[in-house]
């Protein structure tokens, strides 16, 4: 290559870390040709082959690593220059990116533990269900302590299992749903989207459209409503005027049991290694006070 081109040092940092080039190429939003052409421009400049088709995908040579030791660490160099500002300044301000579900678990815990004394303070950032946009804030600095499900590796970023996927389907104590019979009907995680009524928030359905569709639906009572929400305030108070049930981890029914109505069923279907919480946050940050303390006060017992 007469001319470096950067946007190939993305291309072997995403093909390493998928072990796939057509999932580099979802990632990277380019199309299959183009990653095919950006590696073999870095075979012949590099007179190496970089990655080695197996069963499983692709597999990268020693030179592709030693490539994606340097790239990535100048990949994180360059995200966190274009993430300073004038006046940017040590802060105890945490900015978390997490589901609802969890900010709801989590906030009354820390008030109750008093970690919002001194200077301590604590943002929520809007959700995005994309593994790829969760890992590029962190490296970014743009968020500070991700909990959800768990990301792929990097080397800069610390994985903290919290919690296993240990799910209960709920509803309101006084409702005529046969929890422990629905949940015994759902017998794998593919298909619990098509029989349970509510599916666990994900965040891209809006939840005023769900509740039109949920509206629209109750005079079929012997119907499946299928409904998605970001909106906690919607899921709780439909639980407490309708026979709407709800999947959730067990951790979050038993502490919002305390305060709320409910009664629940074991929901094995969802007891799915993919779906354990894990907390992420920069390497750079491991030492960080405040962050270690949201942790372990997640952790705790309710």
């Amino acid at each position: 290559m007469d001319k470096i081109n950067y946007n190939f040092i993305r291309v072997i940092i995403s093909i390493v870390e998928h072990s796939n080039m057509s999932r580099a190429a979802e990632e990277l939003e380019m199309l299959p040709g183009s990653i095919s052409y950006a590696v073999n421009q870095l075979r012949k400049h590099f007179n190496d082959p970089l990655f080695i088709r197996d069963k499983n995908g692709v597999k990268p040579t020693s030179l592709a690593k030693q490539l994606y030791q340097h790239f990535k660490r100048a990949e994180e160099s360059i995200e966190r220059a274009f993430s300073l500002s004038p006046l940017q300044t040590e802060s105890s301000n945490i900015k978390m990116h997490t589901i609802q579900l969890n900010e709801l678990y989590l906030m009354k815990k820390l008030m109750d533990n008093d970690y919002f004394t001194g200077d301590n303070s604590l943002s929520f950032c809007a959700f995005t269900p994309s593994a790829s946009k969760r890992l590029q804030q962190l490296r970014s600095w743009q968020i500070d302590l991700d909990i959800g499900l768990k990301l792929w590796e990097d080397p800069s970023i610390i994985c903290i299992k919290l919690k296993d996927a240990d799910f209960v389907y709920v509803a309101h104590k006084d409702s005529p749903v046969d929890l422990e019979a629905h949940a015994r009907s759902v017998t794998h995680f593919k298909n619990s989207q098509a029989n349970a009524r509510v599916a666990w928030a994900q965040g891209w359905t809006q939840a005023e459209e769900s509740l039109r569709l949920y509206i629209k639906n109750q005079s079929e009572r012997n119907k499946e409503i299928f409904y998605r929400t970001e909106s906690l305030a919607n899921i709780f108070l439909l639980m407490s005027i309708s026979d709407i049930a709800y999947a959730m981890p067990r951790y979050i029914y038993n502490y919002c049991s305390r305060f709320f109505s409910l009664k629940h069923a074991d929901f094995p279907a969802f007891n799915v290694s993919r779906l354990a919480t894990y907390a992420h946050y920069h390497v750079n940050n491991k030492n960080k006070n405040s962050i270690n303390k949201i942790i372990e006060i997640f952790n705790r017992e309710n």
